[in-house]
């Protein structure tokens, strides 16, 4: 049951938290699922194959995770939120509760689980058009309706973190993860990017409404792996 809860949350992300402008620009032409596919592996990580990855290394590091939280949050409801969150991968969490370590750590297994399992020529395309896409990243910061700072792809990552005051880190995991790649030589040549513009207010209130959505699942699926 439980795996078929999340291949309907792996269909409604793509579907609800990419925006086809987004695609259009970054010259991705896989039916507008490019964005939402690439979210989608960098977002909520619970029920990926590299989630096992994150929670042992969590286990491995913090064998009193919980207790260690208890000590940093100002109420034992903060703490239990935060434990949940950092299970589930959210890197404002990691950051704001545990080491600068463990944030490289989680962009490094999300880096590294996106491109060994997403579409291959999804993955290609990013790889051989990474740079400019996060260039295009940067370029497009914009406020956010949870981040305190602007988030990068107009501010529609799930991660808002890893793409807003996590951008510098994430960049080093992407870079290190395309090092690591096993066959660049064979990736297919750059695409040319267009100019980004700002989306309309019809796509930004449909993508609100998604992104609460979004958000809504994201807890429900934190609430159900959180509890170690």
């Amino acid at each position: 049951m439980m795996k078929q809860i999340l291949n309907e949350w792996k269909k409604f992300v793509i579907k609800e938290v990419n925006q086809p402008f987004i695609d259009e620009e970054l010259g991705a032409k896989f039916g507008n699922a490019w964005f939402g596919t690439f979210d989608d592996y960098l977002g909520v990580i619970q029920g990926m194959p590299y989630y096992d990855q994150w929670t042992s290394y969590l286990e491995s590091r913090y064998p009193s995770l919980q207790d260690n939280l208890l000590e940093k949050a100002k109420t034992e409801k903060e703490a239990q939120k935060a434990f949940k969150k950092i299970f589930g991968g959210h890197s404002y969490y990691v950051d704001r509760m545990l080491e600068d370590e463990d944030v490289d750590k989680l962009y490094q297994i999300k880096a590294q689980g996106y491109i060994e399992h997403a579409p291959r020529d999804q993955v290609e395309f990013f790889l051989a058009n990474m740079e400019r896409i996060l260039e295009y990243a940067g370029d497009t910061m914009r406020p956010h309706n949870i981040a305190p700072t602007p988030v990068g792809f107009y501010g529609r990552p799930t991660d808002w973190f890893m793409f807003g005051d996590g951008f510098e880190k994430a960049k080093q995991a992407f870079t290190s993860a395309k090092a690591n790649y096993g066959d660049l030589e064979g990736l297919p040549s750059p695409t040319e990017l267009e100019e980004p513009e700002p989306p309309t207010p019809e796509q930004t209130a449909s993508h609100q409404r998604g992104e609460k959505r979004a958000q809504d699942m994201a807890d429900f699926f934190s609430r159900f792996y959180g509890d170690k």
